[in-house]
């Protein structure tokens, strides 16, 4: 019987010997089931005289008050939310001294009337455990606002009404999507994207409804989609910046709806070239807003 070191070596006449990858890839699951496999490392302790006794497992306590604490904690995190939601502006000022986000920070100082509001102590606990998810909310906003030419205010209340914030990639693909169909392509990328929105267009020319079979065949077949995944997110991903589509489960149909310009998809938003006039801004130091 060989030992491992000579099994991990492959000896071949006239040639310098050569690691034998398979059998090191066999010694390293070995070891991480040693590792993590208590029994077989018992077993191998075993071997060098080492005795255990019985094993004795032992039930989690139940601690029902901590299970109350957590469940508590976690309907004050989503009342607080739903209040951020109604009422962003609030904490616009705290957001904008505090972000890291330039971008965001340049959009706020510009775009935004904000009042500087004290906040309550627990409102400022909650809005810095929940900093990052406030951030992306406004950061959202500004994208949507800048693409769709809509004021800061007007473009809030689509996106936390409709729960845009709940899918927000494929509102802003859609959204990008018809913005680049109303101009010429400036680069390549854009114009092989306005060459595939013409080609998805094309193949679902006339298709309202169209089963799970089907559109999985459309898009090998016509759209060239070569991925190993057919789950319904996966698919819909492929042409949701075009059509927006709901999947009924009943009868196991995808309905496409293409996106208009001026049309509603997701009862969201609108294109309409309108100027952003701004009469003030937030102070710097501060976070107030002053005059110009």
């Amino acid at each position: 019987m060989f030992d491992w070191n000579e099994r991990a070596l492959i000896n071949i006449k006239g040639f310098n010997p050569l690691l034998n990858s398979f059998e090191l890839l066999h010694q390293v699951k070995q070891l991480k089931e040693s590792h993590y496999n208590f029994d077989i490392w018992k077993a191998e302790l075993i071997e060098y005289g080492i005795k255990f006794k019985e094993v004795e497992f032992m039930e989690a306590n139940k601690n029902e008050a901590l299970k109350d604490v957590r469940a508590k904690r976690k309907e004050l995190k989503e009342q607080f939310l739903s209040d951020v939601r109604s009422d962003i502006k609030k904490f616009i000022p705290t957001i904008y001294k505090h972000s890291k986000n330039n971008n965001l920070k340049h959009y706020l100082f510009n775009s935004v009337n904000a009042e500087d509001i004290e906040l309550s102590d627990l409102d400022k606990q909650l809005l810095f455990s929940n900093f990052d998810k406030i951030e992306s909310y406004l950061f959202e906003v500004m994208t949507l606002a800048n693409l769709t030419k809509q004021t800061f205010e007007s473009t809030a209340i689509v996106y936390f009404a409709n729960d845009v914030y709940k899918d927000f990639n494929t509102v802003h693909k859609q959204l990008t999507f018809l913005e680049l169909e109303q101009r010429d392509a400036v680069n390549q990328k854009e114009s092989i994207t306005k060459n595939k929105i013409e080609k998805i267009k094309r193949v679902f020319d006339g298709k309202h409804k169209v089963s799970k079979e089907e559109l999985i065949e459309i898009l090998r077949k016509q759209l060239n989609y070569k991925l190993s995944s057919v789950t319904n997110s996966a698919l819909k991903n492929q042409i949701n910046g075009v059509f927006d589509i709901q999947y009924n489960k009943k009868n196991k149909k995808f309905t496409l709806n293409l996106v208009k310009k001026e049309g509603t998809f997701l009862n969201s938003f609108y294109i309409e070239q309108k100027p952003n006039k701004v009469t003030d801004k937030i102070n710097d130091s501060k976070g107030e807003r002053v005059k110009n």
